[in-house]
């Protein structure tokens, strides 16, 4: 589990950066969810104690299955 701790908005231009990427089309909205931000020491100690599963997308599978790749994925690949 990634934590940003964003202490008086430290990485505020980053994390702005981040859902630019995303609201660009320049990759998929799932990986906002690969990291948490928070604002305070206190907050990092929630976030890693949360019981929240972390979706991280499979971008080797992801990629294979695309158009662009289409027809090209070996047959005793197993993408399941």
């Amino acid at each position: 589990h990634i934590v940003i701790v964003n202490l008086n908005g430290y990485y505020d231009h980053l994390i702005g950066q981040f859902r630019r990427c995303v609201a660009d089309g320049f990759t998929n909205e799932l990986f906002l969810r690969l990291f948490t931000v928070v604002d305070s020491v206190d907050g990092v100690i929630e976030a890693l104690r949360s019981e929240d599963d972390v979706i991280m997308p499979d971008k080797m599978q992801e990629v294979l299955l695309s158009s662009r790749f289409a027809g090209k994925v070996p047959e005793n690949l197993d993408l399941k």
